[in-house]
């Protein structure tokens, strides 16, 4: 249970917990950055019986997502690839390459999918979205289309990539999905459904996603054991979630190429760099 004193309260944004539980749950275990395709981490990464006289007495505070400091009181910054660190040297000795994942949806009917999607600040975000898997196109519409060619938003794969483009922190609003069959294949004669996720734009290696199949109609779903809403559906089954490309870009805080503002969670680009990360060079630095 969170103990009862921290610093200014850890400002609403954190629990206050003794040091033996942080030790013994790895309460502040989290990513600090990502350098070739390895997480760096910070906080306690094994958890130990931590027994000194202390271990009940002095506290600490566990922050939320995207907040650090000893009271909680800093954001932290987007983090991303340094735009002047391009070649195998800095993407741990082999080709550049964003995450690639995938995962197979049954040959189903209209049914709502949800897709969990955590980052590297420990938050995790959901996507709902209705897919007919047994009669839309996986992601081309014509036997003539190449797989380089973008699936159209009626698609499965376009209508995966939307929800994910759409996750509140707009992490993902670069991802890219693929049919990963055959791309001339009509619904009638593929009976899976395999999609292909890129994570085009996101530094670092990423956490699996999650895909599930939810029942329940509308936003709410009435749950008679508590006589309340829920926010989320009650869901079925998990879909496999395979990771077939290792990211290996730099994730860096404001990629190395501006100032984090530990206040606003902003990055203070340095000339010649933009981006909500200082991603970008938009001319030669100076």
């Amino acid at each position: 249970m969170p103990a009862a004193s921290c610093p200014n309260d850890c400002n609403g944004k954190g629990l206050c917990y003794t040091v033996r539980e942080v030790a013994a749950l790895r309460l502040n275990k989290f990513q600090v950055a990502g350098l070739g395709g390895q997480k760096i981490m910070a906080g306690v990464q094994t958890g130990f019986d931590y027994n000194r006289w202390d271990a009940d007495k002095a506290t600490m505070c566990v922050c939320d997502p995207g907040f650090t400091g000893p009271d909680c009181s800093q954001r932290m910054c987007p983090r991303n690839d340094d735009p002047l660190t391009w070649d195998k040297r800095y993407c741990g000795g082999t080709t550049c390459t964003w995450e690639i994942q995938s995962f197979t949806l049954s040959d189903s009917p209209l049914t709502t999918y949800r897709i969990g999607f955590t980052d590297s600040f420990n938050g995790t975000y959901f996507a709902y979205v209705p897919l007919d898997v047994s009669a839309d196109p996986n992601g081309f519409v014509a036997a003539n289309l190449v797989a380089t060619q973008k699936p159209g938003p009626t698609t499965s794969a376009g209508k995966l990539a939307a929800a994910l483009r759409a996750l509140p922190t707009g992490a993902l609003h670069r991802v890219e999905v693929y049919p990963a069959g055959d791309s001339t294949a009509t619904p009638a004669a593929d009976s899976t459904r395999t999609f292909r996720v890129t994570f085009v734009g996101v530094g670092g290696n990423q956490a699996a996603l999650t895909i599930e199949a939810v029942t329940g109609s509308g936003g709410l779903w009435y749950n008679p054991d508590h006589a309340a809403y829920n926010s989320a559906y009650p869901t079925e089954a998990s879909r496999v979630v395979v990771t077939t490309a290792e990211g290996n870009y730099e994730e860096i805080e404001c990629s190395a190429r501006g100032n984090c503002d530990t206040d606003s969670g902003t990055c203070a680009c340095f000339k010649g760099y933009s981006g909500e990360a200082c991603q970008n060079q938009n001319s030669l630095a100076m």
